[in-house]
């Protein structure tokens, strides 16, 4: 079961930035320098969490 919970940047930025780097980067391609900008730290942020609490997606707003 995978389980979705609010996170702040703050406590969470390194799992955060794990997921956005395997998904966009490795994954897809896009350019690392893209991955990050000034609205991560202000942003609401959710963290999927799979049945053993490994962080497997991530997203904001």
């Amino acid at each position: 079961m995978i389980r979705v919970q609010q996170v702040s940047h703050a406590d969470a930025h390194v799992a955060i930035h794990d997921v956005r780097q395997r998904v966009f980067v490795q994954e897809q391609g896009i350019a690392a320098e893209l991955e990050r900008d000034a609205l991560d730290p202000v942003s609401a942020h959710v963290l999927a969490l799979d049945s053993d609490g490994q962080p497997v997606g991530t997203g904001r707003r």
